[in-house]
């Protein structure tokens, strides 16, 4: 997956001239169920994410009381080769 995203042309252009990091940071005060248990929240996080550091995110979330999904074995994006991740994710949306 890697070598497509920054070897097409027009994926590469996108993310290398339209994709702020900075912009796309989410923080707890910023997720809604933090302060309206009524609206839930839900997370599904790779082991082997190779954009971000999985393993601080699952902390962060844990030390914060957001329940996350965690896929061992699975790099960045690879839920949707997983049908258990699919049937997670279709849940949440069934809720």
């Amino acid at each position: 997956m890697y070598y497509f995203v920054c070897r097409e042309m027009g994926i590469s252009y996108v993310v290398s001239r339209h994709f702020w990091w900075t912009q796309n940071n989410l923080y707890i005060e910023q997720i809604p169920s933090c302060s309206n248990k009524k609206i839930p929240t839900h997370v599904l996080l790779s082991e082997r994410d190779c954009i971000v550091n999985a393993h601080l995110v699952r902390d962060y979330l844990t030390d914060n009381n957001i329940e996350c999904y965690w896929l061992p074995n699975v790099s960045h994006g690879s839920y949707m080769h997983d049908k258990n991740s699919w049937e997670k994710v279709c849940e949440w949306i069934s809720r």
